[in-house]
């Protein structure tokens, strides 16, 4: 886990269930700060208490949940924290990138994604049906909005599209808060921290408690292991690898996140391959 959780852990004094999934328990204290707890399948994130367990069991939303500095225990199981070992969430400056193989590998595995952002982005042929596509249409067409925003360095432009993105879409985590989290890992890749926790502070009020946790932290330049993964691999497979594993978190959420990275990657990065569709 990290500092954060472990600060969280001290200061909780009452905890609710937000909701209880096979490979996580998402939990919320007295402020709506939030943590996960997650098997090791999920993996390390800045919110995340990793455990080595393969599934958890079920957590009712009406469930007990107490915390010590040490401890959380339920009804289901007893943690102690401990010999935990501390992760730093913060992402490393990338050393030698070439965001055009970025761009390029990433749109390919995209294209597997049809029933996501990456849809409208890709001009990909979709499954979903007709309110889900609407849906996908208007949350690209805001997409699309911050990231010219972006490239006009129009703040107030850029303010009403992610007021625009965030709390929309289907899914635990929406997808337009999906694709605002991919938008900004690139703008903290391409070393545009002011921008990247102008967008988590915009998006903040408009969304829920759990994803509004999680842009928070990527304002502050920290996100789960597979961006690390991303950003710190040396060779095509490596990135490969990484994007695959983000592809496939969630529904859809990991595709959408995605898109927000390589769309606004491709937009500002110094020399991104112009591809065609």
């Amino acid at each position: 886990m990290t500092e954060d959780v472990q600060r969280w852990l001290r200061d909780a004094q009452r905890v609710r269930v937000l909701n209880s999934f096979d490979h996580a328990w998402n939990l919320a204290d007295e402020q709506n700060r939030v943590v996960s707890v997650v098997t090791s399948t999920i993996g390390c994130g800045p919110l995340s208490i990793v455990l080595p367990l393969s599934k958890l069991p079920t957590l009712s939303e009406q469930a007990s949940v107490v915390t010590t500095s040490h401890q959380l225990n339920t009804a289901c199981l007893m943690i102690d924290f401990r010999d935990a070992v501390l992760w730093d969430a913060t992402l490393p400056q990338p050393q030698g990138i070439c965001f055009s193989q970025i761009v390029r590998l990433g749109r390919r595995v995209l294209h597997d994604s049809v029933d996501s952002l990456a849809q409208p982005y890709l001009n990909l042929t979709t499954s979903a049906a007709s309110f889900q596509q609407q849906v996908m249409k208007t949350l690209s067409e805001a997409a699309l909005a911050a990231t010219r925003a972006l490239i006009d360095e129009d703040d107030f432009a850029l303010v009403t599209a992610v007021e625009s993105l965030a709390g929309k879409g289907v899914g635990f985590t929406p997808a337009g808060d999906d694709w605002l989290l991919g938008c900004i890992v690139a703008l903290q890749s391409l070393r545009h921290p002011v921008k990247a926790a102008r967008i988590a502070e915009a998006a903040l009020p408009h969304t829920t408690p759990f994803s509004a946790a999680s842009l928070k932290m990527a304002g502050k330049r920290k996100f789960a292991q597979p961006w690390h993964d991303l950003i710190k691999a040396g060779s095509s497979a490596q990135i490969h690898a990484a994007m695959l594993r983000l592809r496939e978190y969630g529904h859809s959420s990991g595709a959408d996140a995605l898109t927000g990275f390589i769309q606004v990657l491709e937009a500002l990065s110094p020399t991104p391959d112009r591809l065609s569709t």
